[in-house]
């Protein structure tokens, strides 16, 4: 129990359909695993209209997702969505490609999730070292868009640089 009376954001992760899983981009359509958002929308403005939620966001959402919640809320007068939580990085930035746009113009919020691209913007992972519980030790062949030869050599010239300004 989490022995409040509101919560204040209420974040959906994945909540309509499977798409984008982990940077695998590969959309993942069916009648069978669809929810509509509009059904999503009502069911939290049940919740919303109680007080129990201050706002609501998705996360892991595409910029068609994003939309097709900000149309339907809109129209239909449905809570509206307040933040999207999408990884965000110095290696990882698609979400400029089309959601910043969107996001700017709707008033709707980035929750940056892997700011550190799992730790390699540390530089933990220099050399090809994998500590011990490190996330790309655990899920070893998983998140290759961290420890990608491209990712590897942007990973090393930043580090380059907070070394010169040391930061």
């Amino acid at each position: 129990r989490l022995q409040t009376d509101y919560i204040d954001l209420y974040q959906l992760h994945w909540p309509d359909r499977f798409a984008d899983d982990f940077g695998q981009s590969e959309i993942k359509y069916s009648k069978s695993n669809f929810i509509s958002f509009e059904s999503i929308l009502h069911d939290l403005k049940k919740f919303v209209d109680q007080g129990k939620i201050r706002y609501i966001g998705i996360c892991n959402e595409t910029a068609e997702g994003l939309l097709r919640f900000i149309e339907i809320s809109k129209a239909k007068s449905l809570p509206k969505i307040s933040s999207i939580q999408n990884c965000y990085n110095l290696l990882n930035r698609s979400f400029e490609n089309d959601l910043a746009e969107i996001s700017i113009k709707e008033k709707t919020s980035l929750i940056a999730y892997s700011p550190l691209a799992f730790g390699t913007l540390t530089g933990k992972y220099r050399n090809n070292t994998k500590p011990k519980n490190s996330r790309l030790k655990l899920y070893e062949g998983y998140f290759t868009r961290y420890n990608s030869k491209s990712s590897t050599l942007a990973a090393e010239e930043y580090f380059k640089i907070a070394e010169k300004y040391k930061i």
